[in-house]
């Protein structure tokens, strides 16, 4: 089991994941490439995470929000 959850994935043009966000339950964020994310077994699955463009959208709507995963 992993200690840490997906939260969106950076995406070129073409489409193809080049980096995957991630967040550790202790709010420690760091990048990882899309390899090492399905090697680790982290969930969600990488084709279920968003675009980093729209994560970012929403987390600009809700400012201040912050939720509990471990």
């Amino acid at each position: 089991m992993t200690i840490y959850k997906g939260l969106y994935v950076q995406r070129l043009s073409n489409g193809t994941i080049i980096g995957v966000q991630v967040e550790s339950c202790h709010g420690v964020s760091l990048p990882l490439n899309p390899g090492a994310y399905i090697e680790r077994g982290i969930s969600p699955p990488i084709d279920k995470l968003p675009d980093r463009k729209i994560m970012l959208k929403g987390m600009r709507m809700n400012e201040g929000a912050h939720y509990q995963h471990c």
